[in-house]
């Protein structure tokens, strides 16, 4: 594994640093130092060395020293010197940082027309592009990060980053893998093939909600014919009505052969081919109307009966929708209840006060113990008893802040479903009064064809001429009476026989939706058995990729999958450390857990680094690792830096710092009480 060490640092008006040097002897280093004695400047100036930025990130810092007004001071040069040892070798990285001053024609002092920064390499000025070029051949600027802070990984990457980071250093896990972990998994590897687990899964679901779309109307679509039907068991066995319709049909044959030799006559005959015509016509129209008249009272029909189901479903919706008010009105009275509970606590713990009762002696020489001595125990007592408080403080606001965001959410989709049943009462009632309005209101029938009088008319004096001709003939009354008895019955058969046919058809439809429903329904559950093996199957590959990269660390543990509420599985990259989010540890848990997962990367990558501790006070033991360990480490006592390696106290040549402007502690417990609507005493004892 190749070794980057940190031998020394020498700094120059850098921050509210004036001039400052480090040895660092490529040892575990502990920098002491109260707020604002420059620790974190250390940091911002070994990163703006390396690569130009400060611990935050940012490249656009004001590296330079500020007057008392907070503007920069003019005519100082910012130096960082750094002297390494890589695997082995000496490396000397320098970076200068100075003002740019020209005198334009015409002027007699020279004016600040910008910076410059001076890169060298080894003592050598070299270019920035040859300079980044060398940092470049020790570490690439993210994954230097990665092994030197150890917040960088949890705090400063998108989760997606440290997911892709975790499964490179695992190795890759195939579908293969995983269908060879478990026999049952085995039919998917037909589809596995060609589409990843998660494609064929959308594929599928897809799929179902089709069929279900399908299934939903089928019932539909039988009740339609189903309706044609109605009534159909009314009519009389269709053998014997197309045996009356034969016989009739024969006797008509007969009589209308008799009819036409007792009339002998060509115009008689001429006359009735011309009523028989007109008579054609005249029946076509009147099946027509009578068509027209049956479709508009169908079309009342339907239109009442899809009203009636737009209520139905209406009302069934508001139902639903009952019921999800309920829910929602009890989710906030429990969200009330809890954030009431952490106000309590919360009021409970800011109310402890702080107590002390001395030691009078010393335990171990019984002697009366210093004023000093006691006073030290006291703030130590004191010092305790306030960041335990505060951390808890804290702790409880946090959870009081999630609780409230909860109850807002949940109160907005309750007032959401409130406003969704006064719109569905609206419609329901809206459908109701137009489904009354169907039924009061009279149907108009459409008007018979105009010509159907003027026919009928013709009819009668073509039937008056033909009575006039046939005056000498044989008598052809009775014969044409029962001729057009005979046509009505024909004509009633044929109507009733051709029911039989919309009859037959409507019937074989129903057995092929049917039929069509059960293929359907086989279909959606052979998809929801895949879906449920494709779902195992993404649940093993996690189990194994979990383990896998577990394995690899000491401490941390990582949550690499989320399940959904629907049963599926949402990516995503959480550490854990017994179960606990990253985000919920304390402090000194995470610097552990940030170490853990250096040294596991460094494993990885072949290499290690500094690695930079920062606020290092709060863990009283660190971890073991490969790499030099920097702890920065607040100490109240100590009002300017000390420095030691190893727990031995160095020599450091400092001429002066002006402190890093490093955030006091305590803010964090001194905004505890912005959770809460009413204003809260949350100041720390002492």
């Amino acid at each position: 594994m190749k070794e980057i060490r940190l031998e020394k640092l020498a700094i120059e008006n850098f921050k509210g640093i004036k001039e400052l040097t480090v040895e660092f002897s490529g040892a575990t280093t502990n920098i002491y130092g109260d707020n604002a004695t420059g620790k974190t400047s250390i940091f911002d100036a070994y990163l703006w060395l390396l690569f130009g930025k400060d611990s935050q990130g940012r490249a656009d810092f004001e590296a330079k020293p500020l007057d008392k007004d907070g503007e920069p001071i003019h005519g100082v040069e910012t130096k960082v010197v750094g002297a390494f040892f890589v695997g082995g070798k000496p490396l000397v990285l320098s970076k200068v940082y100075k003002e740019k001053w020209t005198k334009k024609r015409g002027q007699a002092k020279p004016v600040f027309t910008g910076h410059t920064t001076e890169h060298f390499v080894d003592g050598l000025p070299v270019s920035k592009k040859k300079y980044d070029e060398k940092v470049g051949e020790l570490l690439n600027e993210k994954t230097f990060h990665l092994l030197s802070d150890i917040t960088y990984f949890n705090e400063k990457i998108k989760w997606e980053e440290r997911r892709r980071i975790l499964l490179d250093v695992c190795g890759n896990i195939t579908d293969a893998d995983v269908i060879a972990s478990d026999p049952k998994f085995s039919p998917l590897s037909e589809f596995l093939e060609r589409q990843a687990p998660e494609e064929r899964k959308k594929i599928l679901q897809q799929d179902a909600r089709r069929i279900n779309k399908e299934l939903e109307q089928i019932p539909v679509r039988i009740s339609e014919q189903e309706r044609i039907l109605s009534g159909s068991e009314n009519l009389p066995d269709e053998e014997y009505l197309r045996g009356i319709l034969d016989e009739k049909k024969a006797l008509l044959k007969e009589k209308q052969a008799e009819l036409l030799r007792a009339e002998n006559n060509a115009q008689v005959i001429d006359l009735q081919k011309k009523r028989a015509e007109l008579q054609r016509k005249i029946n076509l129209l009147e099946a027509e109307h009578k068509k027209a008249v049956e479709k508009a009272e169908k079309d009342r029909k339907d239109a009442l009966y899809e009203k009636e189901k737009e209520v139905n479903d209406l009302k069934a919706e508001i139902s639903r929708t009952d019921e999800d008010i309920k829910h929602k009105e009890k989710t906030v009275k429990e969200t009330e209840a809890k954030l009431n509970e952490l106000r309590k606590l919360w009021d409970g713990e800011n109310g402890r006060e702080f107590e002390y009762t001395p030691e009078p002696a010393c335990p171990t020489c019984g002697q009366e113990l210093p004023s000093e001595k006691v006073e030290e125990a006291r703030k130590k007592a004191l010092e305790d008893f306030n960041r335990r408080k505060a951390g808890r403080l804290s702790e409880i606001t946090k959870e009081g802040k999630a609780t409230r965001e909860k109850l807002e959410v949940v109160r907005k989709g309750l007032q959401s479903l409130r406003e969704k049943k006064e719109a569905l009462e609206k419609q329901k009632k809206e459908a109701e009064s137009e489904a009354i309005s169907l039924i009061e209101e009279p149907l108009i029938y459409p008007e018979p064809p105009d010509d159907l009088f003027a026919m009928a008319t013709e009819v009668e004096r073509l039937t008056s001429l033909i009575e006039k001709a046939q005056t000498e003939g044989i008598p052809t009354e009775p014969l044409k009476e029962e001729i057009g008895r005979l046509e009505a019955e024909m004509r009633e058969a044929e109507s009733k026989v051709a029911s039989y046919e919309v009859v037959s058809k409507a019937q074989a439809r129903i057995e092929e939706l049917r039929k069509e429903e059960r293929d359907l329904a086989e279909r959606y559950e052979n998809i929801q058995e895949e879906i449920y093996l494709l779902e195992e199957f993404t649940r093993r590959k996690v189990r194994i990729i979990e383990e896998r990269v577990s394995d690899l660390f000491s401490l941390a543990r990582f949550r690499l999958f989320e399940e959904q509420i629907n049963g599926g599985l949402k990516e995503t990259c959480e550490t854990v450390y017994n179960g606990i989010p990253y985000q919920n540890l304390n402090n000194g848990m995470r610097i552990n857990i940030g170490l853990d997962i250096i040294n596991t990367l460094s494993r990885h990558y072949g290499v290690s680094v500094p690695v930079w501790v920062d606020n290092a006070e709060s863990v009283t033991s660190l971890i073991n690792t490969n790499g030099q360990i920097i702890r920065l480490v607040v100490s109240e006592q100590d009002r300017a830096l000390r420095i030691t390696n190893e727990n031995k106290e160095v020599k450091n040549y400092v001429t002066e710092t002006d402190g890093d402007r490093e955030a006091i502690t305590g803010t964090e417990a001194n905004d505890a009480g912005t959770l809460f609507t009413d204003e809260r005493d949350t100041r720390i004892a002492g």
